[in-house]
This record gives structure tokens, sequence and C-alpha cells, in this order.
């Protein structure tokens, strides 16, 4: 699920980059809105309650930070300030990636 949910995030910066060079903000809008709050709704519960807190809140205010981003694209917000929050919602990403690793269990 988590490496699922990573793939998706990387796809959606993605096409979230692609749509900023084309000056496109209907798609970074859209792009970003997939990996907002609402690809969070279905998360397994069980899954939840084993990962760490800190983990869990970094997550969902990376998923807020997409439907802001979703917001600010959609209200003509010029394209470096998106890509300014962008950054900034990435910058969270690499805090993540250094300080956690999840591994199986054997």
């Amino acid at each position: 699920l988590i490496l699922r949910e990573m793939r998706g995030f990387l796809s959606g910066v993605h096409s979230m980059l692609d749509g900023l060079n084309k000056k496109d903000m209907k798609q970074v809008a859209s792009a970003a809105r997939r990996i907002g709050m609402q690809s969070a709704v279905d998360v397994n519960p069980a899954l939840m309650t084993k990962l760490p807190l800190q983990l869990k809140q970094l997550g969902v205010s990376v998923h807020r930070d997409m439907d802001d981003l979703a917001a600010a694209a959609e209200s003509g917000t010029p394209g470096p300030e998106l890509q300014t929050r962008l950054t900034n919602t990435l910058t969270k990403c690499v805090a993540c990636h250094s300080a956690w690793q999840l591994t199986p269990s054997r």
C-alpha cells in the first residue's frame, strides 16, 4: 500500500511539473487533486495503526499540501509560486525518506 502510494505520488508530481512546464494549470490542479486527501481515504486502518505517528502526520500534511496546490492552480496562482509550494512540500518527502525505512517482517 505504501509503495503504491509513493509511486502514485511520484507520478502525480511528474504530471504537475509537466503541467507547470506547459503552463497548463488544469493539468497541475488535476494531478495535485489525485494525490491530495482523496487518495488517503481508503487506507487500511489496521496498517495505519502500525505506522509511527510522525510518519502519518507527515503523510497527511503532504496530502493536504496537494489539495492546497490544486486549489491554488485553479484560482490562477502563477506557475513560479506553485513550483515554490511544490518544492516546499517535497522537502517534507525528503525528510520522511531520510528518517524512515519500512522493512518487511520476517
